[in-house]
C-alpha cells in the first residue's frame, strides 16, 4: 500500500444527493476503465441505510453492507480463500486423503457405483469453482494496492491454470496416456508453485466477523461516500481530504460533523448560496443566523470561490432569468443546450414554450400539508394533453408540498373526466418531506 495514497471522504446532506454523486462517479469509472484496475471498485465505498438510499444494482457493487456479506465468505476460516488453497494442495499432493474421500463418497452413495476417475474430476471441479469464485469476489471488492501487483498476477495465472488442468482431467483415459500424464504433472507443479506463493504473500483478514470486515473495508477504501450525519460513524478512520457537496444547503453546525473526522488536511465545499438554503423552522434561530451555512460564512469572510460557469441543463430561455438575477451574467450555456435539437415544442401555443407561468385561481387547503386542488386539475389537464401529443411518455411533475403530491397521484389514478390513460410522471422530494441520514 502506497504511503502517498490520498483518502477522500465525500459527503452530501441527503441520501439521494450522495447516491447521485456515487452513481455518477461509478458510471464514469465504467466508461473510462483503468486497465490496471481490471474492473475492481474496491477503492470506492458507499455506506448508509440501504432502504433510505434505495440502493440499485450498480451502487450495490460499492455498498458497504453488500461488500461485507460477500467478503465474509472469502475471509472465513472454514470456506475462505486460504482453506481453498489448502484443499487444492491436498488434492494435488495427497493421494491417500483423496482415496479416503472417495471411499466416504461411495459409502454415502451405496446405490450408485461411482468410478474413481469421475469422483476425482468432480472433486477437482468443486474445489476449483469455489476457489475461483472466492478470488473473483476478492478482486472485485478489495483494492489493488491491498492485494499487491504480484498477487494479482498470481491469482489471474491460477485461474487460467485451473481451467487448463480441468480440461486435462476431462480427457478420455487421461490417466493411461503418458503424454497427458506428463502434462498433468507439469500443470500440478505450476499450480502448487502459485498456490504456495499466494498462501505466503497474500495478506488479507482471516475472519467471518462482520465488524472486523467492515473496519477492513472502511480502512482500505480510498474514496468513501456517505451523508454528512453518517460521517460521524467514521470515528476510527483517518481521511486526508473532505468534499462536501450541496454545502450551501447545510447549517454550519451540520458541516462540522464531517470536519471532525481524524486526519483531515484539506476540505472542499461545493455549493451555491443562490439556491436552496438550509432549513430552519425556528424564527428565533433563523434571526440568530443559525441557518447560515459554513459555505456562505466563509464567502462573507473573503475566502475566494471558484465559479463553475457553464450550465448544461436549462434551455437558454430558462437560464437567462437566474443568470441575470443571481449570477451577474457570469453563467454560460453549454453547447448541448444551444443546439437546435434542444428546442422542443410539446404543445402548440405561445404559452407552451421552454417555460410558462400559469396563474391558477385556486385556494390552498390546510391540513397536515398544503394542497391546491385547482392547481392539481390544471396539472392533470396539461399531462393529458401531453399524453395525447406526439411527445415521449415521460414527464416530470414537482410540487413543494406532500399534500399536493398525494392529491395529484390520487386524481391521476382515477381521473374525473373519463378513462384517459394515466400519464407517467416522476416526483421530486417535496419541501415538507422529512430528510434523514
Amino acid at each position: 500500500r502506497s504511503q502517498s495514497k490520498c483518502r477522500v471522504l465525500t459527503c452530501a446532506p441527503t441520501n439521494t444527493a450522495i447516491c447521485q454523486v456515487a452513481s455518477r462517479l461509478l458510471a464514469l469509472r465504467k466508461q473510462h476503465p483503468n486497465a490496471g484496475a481490471g474492473g475492481c471498485h474496491g477503492d470506492l465505498l458507499l455506506f448508509g441505510n440501504r432502504k433510505r438510499m434505495a440502493i440499485d444494482n450498480d451502487l450495490n457493487e460499492i455498498f458497504l453492507d453488500t461488500r461485507v456479506k460477500r467478503l465474509s465468505k472469502c475471509f472465513s476460516l472454514a470456506t475462505g480463500w486460504k482453506p481453498g488453497l489448502l484443499s487444492l494442495e491436498v488434492f494435488l499432493t495427497d493421494p491417500i486423503t483423496l482415496k479416503y474421500q472417495y471411499q466416504l463418497a461411495r459409502e454415502k452413495n451405496t446405490s450408485t457405483n461411482l468410478p474413481e476417475s469421475s469422483f476425482v474430476r468432480s472433486r477437482f471441479h468443486e474445489i476449483s469453482q469455489k476457489l475461483s469464485a472466492c478470488f473473483r469476489t476478492i478482486m472485485s471488492h478489495v483494492p489493488r494496492d491491498i492485494i499487491l501487483g504480484k498477487n494479482c498476477e498470481n491469482i489471474a495465472s491460477l485461474t487460467k491454470m485451473l481451467g487448463d488442468f480441468s480440461k486435462l482431467l476431462g480427457g478420455k483415459n487421461a490417466g493411461n496416456q503418458s503424454e497427458t500424464a506428463r502434462a498433468l504433472r507439469r500443470s500440478m507443479a505450476a499450480i502448487l508453485g502459485v498456490t504456495r506463493a499466494l498462501a505466503r504473500d497474500l495478506k488479507l483478514p482471516r475472519t467471518r466477523h462482520g465488524r472486523a470486515i467492515k473496519k477492513f473495508c472502511l480502512g482500505s477504501a480510498s474514496l468513501v461516500f456517505c451523508t454528512v450525519s453518517g460521517s460521524a460513524k467514521l470515528n476510527e478512520q483517518k481521511m486526508d481530504l473532505l468534499l462536501i457537496d450541496e454545502a450551501a444547503q447545510l447549517k454550519e453546525c451540520e458541516s462540522l460533523v464531517p470536519l471532525q473526522v481524524s486526519g483531515l488536511k484539506h476540505a472542499v465545499l461545493i455549493g451555491d448560496e443562490c439556491q436552496l438554503p438550509a432549513t430552519v423552522k425556528s424564527k428565533v434561530s433563523d434571526s440568530a443566523l443559525l441557518g447560515r451555512s459554513l459555505f456562505e460564512r466563509l464567502g462573507l469572510l473573503g475566502h475566494k470561490k471558484h465559479l463553475l460557469n457553464m450550465q448544461y441543463r436549462m434551455h437558454p430561455s430558462i437560464s437567462v432569468f437566474p443568470n441575470l438575477s443571481f449570477y451577474d451574467r457570469q453563467i454560460l450555456d453549454g453547447p448541448n443546450v444551444t443546439q437546435t435539437t434542444h428546442e422542443l415544442s410539446y404543445l402548440p401555443g405561445a404559452m407552451f414554450g421552454p417555460y410558462s407561468f400559469i396563474n391558477v385561481d385556486g385556494r390552498e387547503d390546510r391540513g397536515r400539508s398544503k394542497r391546491n386542488m385547482a392547481e392539481v386539475a390544471a396539472i392533470l389537464e396539461i399531462l393529458r394533453s401531453l399524453k395525447q401529443g406526439a411527445c415521449g411518455p415521460w414527464f416530470f411533475a414537482s410540487t413543494p408540498w406532500m399534500g399536493s403530491k398525494a392529491a395529484r397521484r390520487t386524481s391521476s389514478s382515477s381521473p374525473p373526466s373519463g378513462p384517459t390513460p394515466r400519464a407517467p410522471s416522476a416526483s421530486s422530494p417535496t419541501a415538507d418531506a422529512p430528510t434523514s441520514p
